[in-house]
This record gives structure tokens, sequence and C-alpha cells, in this order.
């Protein structure tokens, strides 16, 4: 049950110091990392699902709705000038929504 060659056995999670790298290691290491990134811009580059929905959206691919509400602009109309008696009932709700 015992196995007396494990002792010589090391994981790479128990070495705690930071590995070497000789100038070839290195280059090929950045050498893989270009070519990651040269992949990642060029999926990034083209997305057909993306590019169609700002088609279908107007370029626009914030709703509306989702907007915040407090960049709004409220205009002010000049019918709200008036004073509340010579107001509608229709004109009131209309004020009280607008508040």
């Amino acid at each position: 049950m015992e196995k007396p060659n494990r002792i010589f056995e090391v994981a790479d999670d128990e070495i705690k110091v930071e590995k070497y790298l000789t100038k070839e290691e290195k280059a090929r290491l950045a050498e893989i990392e270009a070519k990651r990134l040269a992949r990642e811009a060029l999926l990034k580059g083209d997305n057909v699902g993306q590019r169609g929905l700002k088609v279908m959206m107007g370029g626009e691919l914030i709703f509306k709705k989702d907007k915040n509400l407090l960049e709004m602009e409220l205009v002010r109309e000049d019918w709200m000038s008036k004073p509340e008696e010579e107001m509608s009932e229709d004109e009131k709700v209309k004020l009280k929504e607008f508040l």
C-alpha cells in the first residue's frame, strides 16, 4: 500500500516560487498571447448578430423605457401655468402626472 517513490514527486500547487522562464519560453508565450489577441480582434470585428440588431434598432440599442428618467428633460406646457380652478379634470390629471 505504501509507495516509497512518491516522496520524490512534487505537484505544481506545492511550489510557491514563480517559475523562471527562459528567453525562448518568454518568446513562445508572447507569440501565443499575440495570436490569441489577434483571434479575439478578428471575432470582435464582425459580429453578424450584433450588427443586425443595430440595423434593426436604428443604431440605438437602449430602449426608451430603459433610459434613466432623471436624464429626461421635462417641458412644461403653456396650459400648465394657468390656475387649477380653470383646468378641466383631464388637465388636472395630466398636471399631477407631470409633477
